[in-house]
């Protein structure tokens, strides 16, 4: 670089058209990368949310069928009210054992409640057509 009539030198044009258009090129590249990151983010956290739901409905209803005198209707009622309470549809409640009469004091009952990816709310691309599950064991008082 020369200088300039008052002594100072000038930056060199050329120099910083070129560096402006590598920052052009870098920024082309990593948006798309930074965009992906983010949309990924904001569906794991759904994914999250959907599954904490899932084990609050289960534990919920777990927690209403190892009472005394809890009832299979009880607990089930209990866990579509938490998941209505939610957003939640399609959801599946299942108890294990099956049959409330096998529900004996001191046996262990399990609840699995399984909630269709749908309910994300988002384009569902990393959790597509897989369920969101959860399942809760109790012992019955």
């Amino acid at each position: 670089m020369r200088p300039n009539s008052s002594g100072n030198y000038n930056n060199d044009r050329r120099g910083r058209d070129r560096r402006s258009g590598t920052a052009v090129v870098e920024f082309a590249i990593c948006l798309p990368i930074i965009v992906l990151i983010f949309l990924a983010s904001i569906e794991i956290c759904n994914a999250i949310c959907l599954k904490q739901g899932a084990t609050a409905a289960a534990y919920e209803a777990s927690r209403v069928a190892t009472n005394s005198g809890g009832t299979l209707a009880t607990a089930e009622l209990r866990a579509n009210e938490v998941l209505g309470a939610r957003s939640i549809t399609g959801a599946t409640v299942a108890f294990n054992p099956a049959a409330q009469e096998d529900w004996n004091r001191g046996s262990d009952i399990q609840v699995t409640v399984s909630i269709p990816s749908s309910n994300l709310g988002t384009s569902v691309v990393f959790f597509q057509s897989r369920p969101i599950t959860t399942t809760i064991t109790m012992v019955k008082q």
